[in-house]
């Protein structure tokens, strides 16, 4: 039913493509401070497509922040998310609300794209959101929550980071699983210095320091809260 896509921030969800965080329009941000970097949203277009192609998935669910303007993106911000549809125009797309996406309907009406846009996405066993607010009663009572929105990483003192997932248990069996960011320059926050804002945690409904931390090639890296230095 859950299948990880080995080596990418990208997960297979009962046919659905699951992706997250790719902040399109973020090259501009970092251009104004000097710093120059290739485009990453025909790259990511392309590699949604190719890992659409070969999971077979039927759709793709984007779970939120699919632009990095938090209001309105500037002419270049609308350039480079028409660049990323373009490289997955015949995909059906579903785009869970981040809190980066205000307007986000409009935006998509401007670029004359045609797709919807949900706060969250009930499946059969699992339910799919963005993660910067609380879930709903329904979503709870899915034996799967599936997350973006803490750009999660890890490295030892002194080594490179990488971006990892996170899965943590509830008391009644149920999973949280915590999705990288796509976004190939956003390696994330590191969990020894974490300060999510995901209220799943704050709420004490999923144990964060039992959490299970993997790398993206599905290597178990150690349990949250010992690699964090809080057990």
């Amino acid at each position: 039913m859950i299948k990880f896509v080995v080596g990418k921030p990208a997960l297979i969800v009962e046919d659905n493509l699951v992706i997250g965080d790719l902040h399109i329009g973020l090259e501009e941000k970092l251009a104004e401070k000097g710093i120059n970097i290739e485009d990453l949203s025909k790259r990511m277009g392309r590699e949604a497509r190719t890992i659409f192609d070969e999971s077979k998935a039927k759709r793709i669910v984007i779970l939120g922040d699919l632009k990095d303007s938090i209001t309105y993106p500037t002419r270049i911000g609308y350039s480079k998310l028409k660049d990323f549809f373009d490289e997955l125009k015949g995909i059906e797309i579903i785009i869970l609300k981040g809190n980066h996406d205000a307007h986000i309907k409009e935006v998509l009406k401007l670029l004359n794209l045609d797709y919807n846009v949900e706060k969250e996405l009930l499946l059969k066993e699992a339910a799919l959101l963005h993660g910067h607010s609380y879930p709903s009663e329904d979503a709870l009572k899915k034996k799967y929550l599936i997350m973006a929105h803490g750009h999660a990483a890890y490295g030892p003192i002194g080594g490179s980071m990488e971006k990892i997932w996170i899965i943590a248990e509830s008391r009644k069996k149920h999973k949280l699983i915590l999705i990288p960011a796509f976004n190939p320059i956003i390696t994330g926050s590191n969990i020894r210095n974490w300060d999510t804002d995901i209220g799943i945690f704050r709420a004490g409904s999923f144990n964060i320091n039992t959490a299970k931390v993997f790398n993206l090639d599905g290597e178990l890296l150690g349990l949250l809260g010992e690699l964090a230095g809080k057990a």
